[in-house]
């Protein structure tokens, strides 16, 4: 058992490396051309620290998340079951 899985490592290492091999030359020259965004966020940090201490983020990012969930899901299965004859 420890061969086949060892195989299949091995197999899908082949497949990332090959593949990041044939997309590296495409994306490095788009890479270099991103400037350096390392800057000072210290009050970025604090402003947020605030509306986090009088509202939880938390629990927003949360409901957002859920919220466009469910409209994923309602769109994936609106748009399967328009494939179906009798339903659709």
């Amino acid at each position: 058992m420890g061969y086949v899985l060892d195989g299949f490592k091995a197999f899908f290492d082949w497949i990332v490396g090959s593949v990041s091999s044939m997309v590296n030359p495409i994306l490095q020259p788009i890479a270099d051309t991103i400037p350096d965004c390392s800057m000072n966020i210290t009050s970025v940090v604090q402003f947020f620290g605030l509306i986090n201490s009088w509202f939880p983020l938390d629990y927003g990012v949360g409901l957002i998340v859920i919220y466009y969930s469910i409209l994923l899901i309602f769109i994936v299965a609106r748009s399967v079951l328009k494939f179906i004859p009798f339903i659709g």
